[in-house]
């Protein structure tokens, strides 16, 4: 038995073709690499922290 020479059958063929890939936006791709990391996550929560208090600084 080779499993190269595997004739498919009509039906088969045309299944493998028809489907419908969605792709995924590169900023959609990174936001979601970026939530998946925890470490990156708190770091940009803490950098956050730091821009806010050098803006209200002068207020406070």
């Amino acid at each position: 038995m080779n499993l190269f020479n595997k004739k498919k059958t009509k039906l088969e063929a045309t299944n493998e073709f028809n489907q419908v890939v969605v792709g995924n936006s590169l900023t959609k791709d990174a936001w979601r690499r970026l939530k998946k990391n925890k470490m990156a996550v708190i770091s940009v929560v803490i950098v956050s922290i730091y821009i806010l208090l050098a803006i209200l600084a002068p207020i406070l």
